[in-house]
């Protein structure tokens, strides 16, 4: 069911609750809601209050956030959820003045859907461009996620390419690794220390606050930092040209649960446990809202999602 909220996507997926929430850093409920077919949205930074979350835009942040079967639902979810928090450093933009919240912006989506392209005027089309985020998923994965992000976009020749040199994802990778280290290093402080409390840690995350711990560990997360602001100027760039990004979800469908994580794909290796989540990563490192949503299944049953990003702040342009 992925992880960590792959309790709640599972448990909307067979119909056992109608709504649920989820945290999310590295994808915690994006990764799941692509595993189970549901929806699972990452909101802007600062649209839910989360205890102890605080300071700049510019950093690595886990938030909160609505999951359910449909947008609308997660909408609704949204509505309940979201509330003004001074703890940030930095404002969000003002809703339109004609916004009836959330779950109000996801029904007009749907509306525009079903009027199609000739029923809406140029001003209101959705510029939508197609990235792999500097990724690799398999074949299939791929495709159904191009043919989801074919059809939003309005039809085959609508679907704009993100030039794969925009972005620099190599820098963003390791400024995300860094940055990760340096907050695992941090929480788990006291257990690390105590070896009968660390013995019981998962080696990922003994390995994860081992990489916050080397010597030049604090050089390291400056340079992480001045990383990801490049990072976010070029994503704010993108955000110039196109309303939507569509990306995959994840690099596979739900492997089988006696494994792990996968430890390679397509003959490639993964060095640790976050390669094989790399588009989650890369979309929490581009500080947008991030919905992801169910786009087709493979030829086994497995379901698949793409990810949908829009500028930071627009969440409701999003849903």
């Amino acid at each position: 069911a992925g992880g960590s909220s792959g309790g709640a996507a599972a448990a909307l997926a067979s119909c056992q609750c109608w709504l649920a929430t989820g945290s999310d850093l590295g994808g915690s409920l994006r990764t799941p809601a692509a595993f189970c077919g549901v929806v699972g949205f990452r909101p802007s930074l600062g649209r839910v209050p989360r205890e102890g979350a605080s300071g700049p835009r510019l950093g690595l942040h886990g938030t909160d956030g609505p999951m359910g079967r449909c947008v609308r639902d997660v909408g609704l979810l949204l509505d309940a959820m979201a509330e003004t928090c001074p703890s940030w450093e930095f404002p969000l933009p003002q809703p339109d003045a004609d916004f009836k919240g959330f779950e109000h912006t996801a029904e007009r989506g749907a509306e525009k859907a079903r009027l199609g392209a000739t029923g809406i005027c140029e001003s209101e089309r959705t510029r939508v461009a197609w990235s792999s985020l500097g990724c690799s998923p398999t074949p299939m994965v791929n495709e159904l996620c191009r043919s989801a992000a074919m059809t939003l976009a309005g039809g085959p020749g609508c679907l704009e390419e993100l030039d794969s040199n925009a972005l620099d994802f190599a820098a963003a990778e390791r400024a995300f690794m860094v940055l990760r280290g340096e907050r695992f290093a941090s929480t788990f402080r006291d257990m690390m220390s105590d070896p009968a409390l660390r013995a019981q840690l998962k080696p990922e995350i003994v390995w994860n606050a081992g990489v916050g711990n080397v010597p030049e560990a604090a050089a390291m997360a400056e340079t992480a930092r001045k990383d990801l602001v490049k990072f976010a100027s070029q994503v704010d760039r993108l955000f110039d040209d196109v309303d939507i990004i569509c990306a995959p979800a994840t690099l596979d469908a739900a492997f089988d649960a006696s494994v792990r994580y996968p430890t390679e794909q397509a003959g490639v290796r993964f060095n640790n446990y976050l390669e094989w989540m790399r588009p989650a990563c890369m979309g929490t490192m581009m500080l947008c809202p991030a919905l992801v949503m169910p786009c087709g299944f493979l030829a086994d049953g497995r379901p698949v999602g793409v990810q949908l990003l829009a500028a930071p702040g627009k969440d409701g342009r999003l849903l």
